[in-house]
């Protein structure tokens, strides 16, 4: 598709503001033919597949018992979280040429991981159940979630730098699943991995929708025709208009817009085929800021927002209603959920 024409359906609109209309999606399971049902682990593998965080080995494995290196964890960290990649200088010697490096550099800068020695990483060592945990506490603290009050003793000696970050997973449950074997000093697993980063990214997610009385938003848009929902903060009731665009070769923008300024959109979801989003993705980043966030069968969930002004700045009211919403968008980026 010429890009002329992609960047025309993401800003065509149609006059109807109702919601898609009420088709149940059919039940679909997609996974790895190494995973199934069986698996303990196999929910939170299921779910950070469908969210685009995971993807396999040679010939569609997972390799759910494997070691995973402290390279892979990041990467699963980064693109879960939606961390900004850092395309800059690499703090660690031994990054030079590895497939990760932007991965372990983003992690760097957000100050959640230290090194094997001063500027050394080791990036393709296996990480250990107590460094994975320090990791994901780490930022887990840097999104607002607070410490759990229950004293949660390990049934294991643990060092001092190890020891908040390994309690405070355990007394959160973010291990998922007990291990059956080993110890906190053993090496995590990628199935193990996957249970850690689900429950965590839910955790941070809840946590971005706390209001300070702890209650649940007010609001659930679920869009049963393609498949997803979000949770809209309750400020934003009353205040915002969906239109879903004309059918286009790539699939359907879903605009979510502010009513104040009648025109503003706070930000888009496309249905796109997963093969125009295979071969255009790099074109598209280059052009606006899009997110894959989840994928379905043959199609895949984008998230993005404008790259140009949405208000009329002379209006002052309705631009800052625009931009009391915008604030909350990140948010609502990071509860989507996909259906079955």
């Amino acid at each position: 598709m010429e890009l002329t024409v992609f960047k025309k359906c993401l800003i065509i609109m149609t006059t109807i503001t109702t919601l898609a209309s009420p088709i149940t999606a059919s039940a679909e399971r997609t996974s790895f033919v190494d995973v199934n049902s069986s698996n303990s682990y196999d929910s939170y593998i299921q779910s950070l597949m469908q969210k685009g965080v995971i993807d396999g080995k040679e010939a569609g494995t997972f390799a759910p018992r494997d070691a995973i290196t402290r390279a892979e964890f990041l990467k699963m960290i980064v693109v879960g979280f939606q961390l900004s990649l850092d395309r800059g200088h690499f703090h660690f010697f031994d990054l030079d040429g590895h497939w990760a490096a932007q991965y372990v550099q983003t992690a760097w800068n957000h100050g959640i991981i230290e090194g094997t020695a001063e500027y050394r990483f080791t990036p393709d060592a296996f990480i250990r159940r107590d460094e994975a945990a320090v990791i994901i506490w780490r930022l887990l603290q840097q999104k607002g979630v607070k410490p759990s009050e229950q004293n949660f003793a390990s049934a294991v000696p643990l060092e001092d730098w190890a020891r908040e970050g390994v309690t405070q997973c355990l007394a959160k449950n973010l291990f998922g699943i007990p291990f059956s074997s080993g110890t906190l000093q053993d090496a995590l697993s990628r199935e193990q991995a996957a249970a850690l980063i689900d429950t965590s990214m839910k955790i941070s997610n809840q946590q971005l929708y706390s209001d300070p009385k702890g209650q649940a938003p007010s609001e659930i848009y679920e869009n049963t025709q393609y498949g997803f929902s979000l949770k809209i903060p309750k400020s934003w009731e009353g205040k915002y208009d969906i239109t879903d665009t004309a059918p286009t070769s790539a699939g359907h923008n879903i605009d979510f817009i502010n009513k104040s300024t009648k025109y503003g959109i706070l930000f888009t979801i496309s249905v796109w085929s997963k093969k125009f989003w295979e071969e255009n993705k790099e074109e598209i980043n280059g052009q606006i800021r899009a997110t894959k966030i989840g994928e379905k069968g043959d199609q895949v969930y984008v998230f993005h927002t404008p790259t140009d002004v949405q208000y009329d700045p002379a209006d002052e009211k309705s631009m800052a209603d625009y931009l009391s919403m915008f604030k909350d968008v990140e948010a609502i980026k990071g509860s989507f959920e996909k259906g079955y």
